[in-house]
């Protein structure tokens, strides 16, 4: 099953529906269901942002989404108009960035440790494996 890890606090926004587009500078022509994984890393602007003193959960998988669409940034406008989806602020934007487009959220209520990698990667763990109640 497709994979994407995420830095904290960006997992977490998005596991708990404060977001819905996940911000990268390559776009996927994938749609389906993916895992969101929690990478064993920070974002420390993020952090700055939305840390507001959680606990987060590192390096595993914390439930599945499904890859719906993703969207070229061209312009600061459709980044900026789309910030209550992304929660990036303005003066990241440089022109590369990318929106997938996330929907559809099954959260795990036990998180599965797993060692994450960079872009879209492929895993073992099955929809019927996150069955957790």
């Amino acid at each position: 099953m497709k994979a994407l890890s995420i830095k904290q606090p960006w997992a977490w926004l998005l596991i708990n529906e404060r977001k819905t587009i996940e911000i990268r500078t390559w776009k996927t022509r994938y749609r389906g269901p993916v895992l969101i994984h929690s990478s064993m890393r920070f974002c420390a602007e993020g952090m700055e942002l939305f840390a507001d003193g959680h606990n987060f959960t590192m390096g595993s998988i914390l439930g599945v989404m499904e890859i719906v669409d993703c969207k070229d940034y061209e312009y600061l406008e459709d980044f900026y108009d789309d910030y209550d989806k992304h929660l990036n602020p303005p003066e990241w934007y440089d022109g590369r960035q990318k929106g997938i487009i996330l929907k559809h959220l099954k959260r795990l209520w036990n998180p599965i440790p797993y060692k994450g990698q960079l872009g879209l990667w492929e895993c073992p763990i099955t929809l019927e494996d996150l069955d957790d109640g």
